[in-house]
């Protein structure tokens, strides 16, 4: 049984005086002033009181009294009593939950005072740090490895939005360094206001990003001395091999004197050969010099209906020579463009030879060209053997070809194509291929009718 205080012959109850900050006599006085009216009366009485550990606020008491054999005694109710112990039990679970959660969190949690030091941390913030939760409140934010000038700038980025979220890196206790992914926030902790920082462990994450970068940097790397070394070997390749072209043209012509006719043979075999290893040559040497940004365009003024008529004359005879028949369908009176004409001739060179290339004998190849929205859209189409939808995609990369059958039967390199997608690209245009195996190819490119840079 509670332990009660005896006051001038009342008696009244601790409990009350546990709950509610109040001087006994002002009771006391206010009981006598009830029971003095009769033996039993009913009334309220309203005054603010301060509850124990809670705010200051009113309570509502009701009072009674009455007389108990033959003296006149009280019974006091405080109708809040009971409100009040719900809500401390209820308060009481509320943080039984809360520190369930903060301590079960899969993230750090870090509660900041705004000078940095650590108010509270729970169970996975000491996992991620490898302090224990008495070496974290003894310590700060700084000794954590964060520059203090940086918290400086987070504190009053936190007053001006309300929350920050960065990735930052820390000092571990073992002095190995880990990423966070941090969310901050404004909040009111014990009275006082306080940073709440939540901090999700991306350490693995941000290496794996790291060596991903690193191997980049070397393919990179890679990639421009496989470049640079292509393009000195094709240098070096190019000076002997204009030799032999140039003394095998002469001898073709029969300049210093007649041949028969199997000297006629090998001697255009040379000649034929020597340019075709010479275009491979030039094509590596171009995809080289792109790659390590070498390579310029040349702007020049010309029609476009010109270019295209100068590609097909080429490219007839070739034509010819598998009975296809090679046609052009463009729109009358095409205007003049301002690009790099060489490249726009070796663009549609690559894809007509190619077309004509990939076309079995009696076959059709179309060359088509108009211009609208400032743009010049060529299309070269052909009725060969197309390309399935899966090889579509790599058409374009260097030395891809669709397989070995094909690479044996209609040749090349597979670097045609790749050239032809660069030199497009660097005009700021776009290539595409339509195709259906056994139905044959369109392949269309659109650039601009002028340079992007306004300055030509």
């Amino acid at each position: 049984m509670k332990k009660s205080w005896k006051i001038n012959k009342f008696k009244t109850n601790r409990a009350f005086f546990e709950v509610v900050v109040i001087v006994v006599a002002t009771v006391i006085v206010t009981i006598l002033a009830i029971i003095s009216g009769g033996i039993q009366m009913f009334c309220e009485w309203f005054q603010a009181h301060e509850v124990v550990h809670a705010p200051i606020f009113g309570f509502l008491f009701l009072m009674s009294g009455l007389a108990i054999y033959g003296l006149r005694s009280y019974n006091e109710t405080d109708q809040e009593i009971g409100s009040y112990r719900d809500f401390k039990h209820s308060l009481q679970e509320s943080e039984e939950k809360f520190r369930t959660i903060f301590d079960k969190a899969n993230d750090g949690i870090y509660l900041i005072d705004l000078h940095g030091r650590f108010i509270d941390v729970n169970a996975m913030a000491c996992k991620q740090t490898g302090y224990s939760r008495d070496e974290m409140l003894q310590m700060a934010y700084k000794d954590m490895g964060f520059p203090e000038i940086d918290y400086k700038k987070q504190v009053k980025e936190l007053y001006k939005k309300g929350y920050t979220s960065f990735e930052s890196a820390s000092i571990l206790k073992d002095d190995s360094t880990a990423y966070g992914q941090m969310r901050s926030q404004i909040i009111q902790y014990g009275g006082k206001t306080a940073i709440l920082s939540i901090a999700r462990d991306i350490t693995e994450r941000k290496k794996a990003e790291e060596a991903i970068l690193e191997a980049k940097i070397e393919a990179e790397s890679a990639n421009r001395a496989k470049s640079e070394f292509l393009a000195n070997m094709s240098h070096e390749l190019r000076t002997p091999l204009n030799s032999i072209i140039g003394f095998s043209d002469v001898l073709y012509n029969e300049s210093h004197g007649p041949l028969n006719e199997y000297q006629k043979k090998y001697t255009s075999n040379v000649l034929r050969n020597g340019k075709h290893l010479l275009d491979i040559i030039n094509d590596i040497l171009s995809i080289s010099n792109i790659e390590t940004g070498t390579m310029e365009l040349h702007i020049n003024e010309f029609i476009v209906s010109d270019a295209i008529d100068e590609v097909e004359s080429l490219m007839i005879l070739i034509a010819s020579e598998k009975d296809i028949d090679l046609t052009c369908n463009i729109d009358i009176g095409m205007p003049t463009i301002k690009t790099d004409m060489i490249k726009f001739k070796q663009i549609l060179y690559n894809l007509v030879h190619n077309a004509i290339k990939f076309t079995d004998q009696g076959g059709s190849v179309t060359i088509g060209g108009k211009i609208s929205d400032d743009l010049v859209h060529i299309s070269v189409k052909d009725s060969g053997i197309g390309v399935s939808p899966e090889d579509q995609d790599k058409l374009f990369n260097p030395f891809f070809q669709l397989d070995s059958s094909n690479a044996r039967k209609y040749g090349g390199t597979g670097l045609g194509l790749a050239l032809v997608k660069k030199f497009v690209e660097m005009h700021g245009g776009e290539i595409w291929v339509e195709s259906e195996v056994g139905k044959g190819s369109t392949f269309t490119f659109i650039i601009p009718t002028k340079p992007l840079n306004s300055d030509f």
